[in-house]
């Protein structure tokens, strides 16, 4: 119907614009697709950084694959830094350490 044929124009149901909200949704996020999972292989050289501040001229190993770093103390620089080189960083908490934030080891 027109608004010329004299029907008033009225809202859809609610139900109808989340059915379709729903299906729009449904459709974007079958055509995304996550990056596979990291899974660390148990040939992999670690090295886990406990005592002190991870300082990559001096701590950095080119022989080592996976870092454990504090995800408290470790600079995002230090982070990016062994990610560029090709290794894996990997942040853990100290449960002393509890902060309210997180740390540059969960920054992309």
């Amino acid at each position: 119907m027109t608004p010329s044929s004299g029907a008033r124009w009225s809202r859809p149901a609610p139900a109808l614009v989340l059915a379709l909200a729903l299906a729009l949704a449904a459709q974007h996020c079958s055509t995304v697709r996550a990056a596979p999972a990291w899974i660390p292989d148990m040939t992999m050289k670690f090295e886990y950084q406990l005592s002190k501040v991870f300082d990559v001229a001096k701590d950095f190993d080119p022989n080592v694959q996976v870092y454990l770093l504090d995800c408290s103390d470790t600079p995002a620089d230090a982070v990016a830094a062994i990610r560029a080189q090709g290794a894996h960083p990997i942040g853990y908490f100290r449960q002393a350490a509890a902060r309210a934030r997180a740390g540059p080891c969960f920054s992309a």
